[in-house]
């Protein structure tokens, strides 16, 4: 079964007119925000009860206004220290609600150019983990603008699906990160620094997971992928994608030329 987590904690602000807005919850031409857009898309891969909100304890008020999911469905955490952490405390969280699950994890800051793509590729990505449970399976773009290189060396095409196996050795192809990754729950959490995971789970356990937040190194789930011994499957997701960094994104992207309100 299916979870689909939305990633709603940056602090990112450099999107938004009004710099005390963070972007997902800036509100686009359409008048939805960035985290009603994503949830809207979730809402087309799982069901409600298997949809998940990630968010800092500030933004809870704010989440349940935008969106409607159960206070159950909504992980706070107590300050923004990248993706690593936030789907390394979603994943245990989820673990205790369902132990064989698999996870979909949607950042909020995507602006997509055809959704049906991305529906397409998540639907043959999901078949693709369950019949490989021992891989992680992280969506890259070679179009739009998205920030970091993802794939560095291509192994070869699987069942002519665009699925390539990632390394780090040799950079020979321009496919970049788009911050969406899937996996069986428990091939997330051998993927996850086990000194690191072992801390966060008896800081939960001890309710002090504010001290471990202070410490945990804020770093995104790709680098920690990246640095990890386990070996990454890379969909190519055929489809212009952009990260929304700034309002200029999108204005000289995808030609979005009404005015951007908060």
């Amino acid at each position: 079964m299916l979870y689909t987590v939305i990633l709603a904690g940056g602090q990112g602000k450099r999107f938004s007119i009004n710099s005390e807005v963070p972007k997902q919850f800036v509100a686009l031409q359409n008048s939805k925000t960035m985290l009603e857009e994503t949830y809207e898309l979730a809402k087309k891969i799982s069901p409600k009860e298997k949809i998940f909100v990630v968010g800092l304890k500030e933004y809870r008020d704010r989440i349940r206004e935008l969106i409607d999911i159960d206070d159950r469905n909504i992980i706070l955490e107590p300050m923004c220290r990248d993706t690593y952490a936030a789907i390394m405390y979603a994943t245990l969280k989820i673990k205790e609600i369902q132990p064989n699950a698999v996870l979909l994890f949607l950042p909020t800051d995507l602006l997509l150019d055809n959704e049906l793509d991305v529906l397409r590729a998540i639907t043959m990505g999901y078949n693709f983990v369950l019949g490989n449970l021992d891989k992680i399976l992280v969506f890259g773009s070679r179009y739009g603008k998205l920030s970091n290189l993802l794939l560095d060396i291509k192994i070869g095409d699987i069942k002519e699906k665009q699925i390539y196996v990632s390394s780090i050795s040799k950079k020979v192809s321009e496919v970049k990160d788009t911050g969406i990754y899937m996996a069986y729950i428990d091939t997330f959490l051998e993927h996850f620094n086990y000194k690191e995971l072992q801390e966060m789970k008896k800081a939960i356990k001890e309710d002090r997971l504010d001290e471990y937040y202070r410490h945990i190194r804020p770093i995104s789930m790709t680098e920690r992928l990246l640095e990890s011994d386990g070996r990454l499957v890379t969909m190519i997701i055929d489809s212009k994608i952009i990260d929304a960094d700034t309002r200029e994104d999108i204005l000289n992207i995808i030609s979005i030329r009404d005015e951007i309100t908060v």
